[in-house]
């Protein structure tokens, strides 16, 4: 934006105000996003010349040379073949068409081909490569991933267990909320993202469809894993057993996984829903000992802490189903690796046998859904049927 505004408007606008406004603003989106377009294309030429030329690209890039990389993805003359291509563009498509249905006169043409490239040999050439050399710096990094935290958290155990298998040195990124978690994967500040999806005994996480199913971009899901869940009771040292707890901490799934347990042996206890249960245990540390927290031994550990009661999980195959985010497709061609899941979001109309006729279609073709959900809009009142989401294999 800043050198469409310094750069490119100076020249081909003339000063003054005609008052058009509207139409200003809107070819001035329509310019940024070609340009945008136009300049990050050049991220897919990076990477076909880092593959014609890997191990050249791989010194360089290990040794952080951004100058040696910018001369390495210079060709002088493909960039003069280019802007030979954009100056007779300019000149063919830059004229109106007089009254005989042929073009003007060239010194008739709404802009000087001669501006246009030069704004591409100043401005939008310059521009891709920054980005180019910007792609390929990253291009051998560990993917960073962001996972609902802090460390210790269930979300962190099957992040490591994931990742650290595809990549020992994956870095993982704590977030606060589930929505940072998508934020962190929409903004690029993560490769990837993990959120913890359903549970075996607590069912859907409370939250995570409104996410997938929000408007705008959403990201796409190109992964799971399963995590087996071992609940304990843990608070400070000093305390004996979970008689004297007045309080538990942990996140509304935990809490809920261990509702026959809570009743039976703590029927009077607080339950206080928290973020995570890294969180819960982080809390109750600096807390008297009158408080406890339900999460994973490896909490105990982490925040010195003692474990009153291990397997407090109401059932004992506890496990707890996570999604893998990524900003963009992996496979933008689609191809099928036999052992895919699929998530559809469908909106219905509010009629009569709307979702039944949808629904039709699968068991035409013989597809098994293993969940259906009905997602609430929140546009509107009570408006349960205009979207539901279908969970197949």
């Amino acid at each position: 934006m800043a050198t469409y505004l310094k750069r490119i408007l100076p020249l081909i606008a003339i000063d003054g105000d005609d008052g058009n406004y509207g139409s200003s603003a809107t070819c001035d989106m329509a310019a940024l996003q070609a340009i945008s377009k136009r300049v990050h294309y050049g991220k897919f030429v990076a990477e076909a010349k880092y593959q014609a030329s890997t191990e050249e690209y791989r010194k360089l890039i290990n040794a952080k040379d951004s100058n040696a990389l910018l001369a390495l993805l210079t060709n002088v003359a493909v960039e003069e073949k280019l802007l030979q291509r954009v100056r007779q563009k300019a000149r063919t498509y830059g004229r109106d068409l007089d009254e005989t249905g042929g073009p003007e006169e060239e010194e008739k043409m709404r802009v000087d081909p001669e501006v246009i490239v030069e704004l591409y040999r100043d401005c939008l050439i310059p521009l891709t490569k920054q980005v180019q050399v910007h792609y390929l710096l990253q291009r051998l990094s560990p993917p960073r991933v962001g996972y609902l935290g802090p460390p210790g958290s269930f979300s962190h155990q099957a992040s490591m267990q994931y990742f650290r298998q595809l990549n020992p040195e994956a870095v993982m990124v704590p977030q606060d909320t589930v929505a940072s978690v998508f934020q962190c994967v929409m903004s690029n500040e993560a490769s990837f993202g993990l959120i913890p999806f359903e549970n075996s005994i607590g069912g859907k996480v409370q939250g995570v469809i409104g996410h997938l199913t929000s408007s705008g971009h959403r990201p796409s899901i190109c992964g799971d894993c399963f995590l087996k869940v071992s609940q304990c009771l843990i608070s400070h040292p000093s305390v004996g057993d979970y008689k004297h707890i007045k309080r538990v901490y942990s996140h509304p799934q935990a809490l809920l996984q261990c509702q026959q347990w809570l009743r039976e042996h703590m029927p009077q206890v607080e339950q206080v829903p928290t973020t995570s249960t890294s969180g819960a245990a982080e809390m109750v540390k600096g807390m008297d000992d009158t408080c406890a927290a339900i999460g994973s031994s490896l909490l105990a550990n982490q925040y010195e802490l003692r474990v009153l009661q291990q397997d407090m999980q109401d059932q004992s195959f506890n496990r707890t189903r996570f999604l893998v985010l990524r900003r963009d497709p992996l496979d933008t061609l689609n191809v099928s690796s036999g052992k895919d899941r699929t998530i559809l979001i469908l909106s219905l109309r509010n009629q009569v046998g709307s979702l039944a006729r949808a629904l039709a279609v699968f068991a035409e073709h013989k597809v098994n859904l293993t969940t259906l959900e009905s997602v609430k809009n929140p546009a509107e009142a009570w408006a349960y049927g205009r979207t539901c989401s279908v969970f197949s294999i």
